[in-house]
């Protein structure tokens, strides 16, 4: 679908998502071609975002709350933009690659951002860091870790 944000899904509400696909959708503003979710959770499991115009997920923090994402055994590529944006991600058995933008930013001051078993490579931006943005430093990995960005 076509929509100023979120072009596949809007929602206010908190997200779980399970065994999807959610592609070729547009976002005229650029944020969450895919998915956008305003000041809540989301949760994506064994699911694909991939070739949306906008970037793949989007979430904005409330008045008080920053956004939580969780990825889990599901791939999020080939979106026009960046892959994922958020506050506190946690990425397990997941790959984040070639995003025409960065893979994954976690924008939120003194966050802590899990990886476990997972991928983000192939992103391509002009800016420093096309990978992941603010992830090297405030990282904190298990064992199985795949690819960590500073």
């Amino acid at each position: 679908g076509n929509s100023i944000l979120g072009g596949g899904i809007y929602s206010g509400v908190a997200l779980t998502i399970n065994n999807s696909i959610i592609a070729y959708n547009n976002s005229t503003t650029a944020s969450g071609g895919g998915i956008y979710v305003w000041a809540e959770p989301l949760t994506l499991i064994n699911t694909s975002i991939h070739s949306n115009i906008g970037g793949g997920i989007y979430t904005t923090s409330g008045t008080s709350n920053p956004p939580i994402v969780l990825i889990q055994n599901s791939t999020v590529s080939k979106n026009q933009g960046t892959g994922v944006a958020a506050g506190f991600v946690t990425i397990i058995n997941s790959t984040i690659s070639d995003n025409k933008g960065r893979g994954v930013v976690a924008d939120q001051q003194n966050n802590t951002s899990f990886l476990k078993n997972s991928i983000i490579a192939g992103n391509v931006t002009s800016m420093a860091g096309p990978d992941c943005r603010n992830l090297g430093v405030r990282i904190s990995a298990w064992a199985g870790l795949g690819r960590v960005c500073a």
